[in-house]
């Protein structure tokens, strides 16, 4: 064997080594959520047919180099567009006096969000846990995650996740709402979306 052969062995073995060490460690990296780039959308159904969409303004979130994702809504910060509504939502519905967040966690397979090529997107079904008032329950739902570079990543919902006023521990807070509004009836049936953007760290 020459020496050349042997240089150029050692150094594809160097190149291999180095390219595995640098996959282990964006693998291990935490992500950390960018609220000014993330929403979270519900919906609300009231008189039957009118449908308005509320949000909340601060979300906190990461995923830890286990995997281990997690948000975290703070729920004073709702947002209906009506500030009288946003009081009544924090102090009927959500009690945020006794309950100021609530959190999802999530186990999630973070090798194949490191090894996605950038600017390609996947489909993946999470099986998650959601903490609201103080229960916790488990929700599905599908999203679609688009790596945008090495450092970045998005997570949106392809369908809505639909919840309930009763897993929620809300239906007693809705009917005061619905008789303080005089209105005829509010759904039970509470539509949620959400577009998250996490960053390598």
């Amino acid at each position: 064997m020459q020496l050349g052969d042997k240089r150029q062995k050692i150094f594809t073995k160097i190149t291999l080594l180095t390219m595995t060490t640098l996959t282990v460690l964006t693998a291990n990296a935490d992500w950390q959520l960018d609220p000014a780039a993330s929403d979270l959308y519900f919906m609300s159904i009231k008189a039957t047919h009118v449908g308005e969409v509320h949000s909340f303004d601060t979300l906190s979130g990461k995923v830890d180099e286990k995997g281990a994702a997690s948000l975290t809504i703070d729920l004073a910060s709702v947002a209906t567009l009506i500030p009288i509504r946003d009081q009544r939502m924090r102090d009927m519905l959500f009690q945020v006096d006794r309950y100021p967040t609530a959190t999802v966690a999530a186990q999630i397979e973070l090798d194949t969000l490191v090894t996605m090529p950038t600017g390609s997107e996947i489909d993946i079904e999470l099986e998650a846990d959601l903490k609201f008032k103080g229960k916790t329950s488990q929700i599905m739902t599908k999203v679609k995650v688009s790596k945008l570079n090495e450092q970045k990543i998005t997570v949106r919902t392809i369908a809505p996740v639909v919840l309930s006023a009763g897993q929620l521990q809300v239906t007693e807070g809705l009917e005061k709402l619905r008789e303080i509004a005089g209105l005829p009836n509010i759904s039970f049936t509470i539509p949620v979306t959400f577009n998250l953007t996490l960053t390598r760290i």
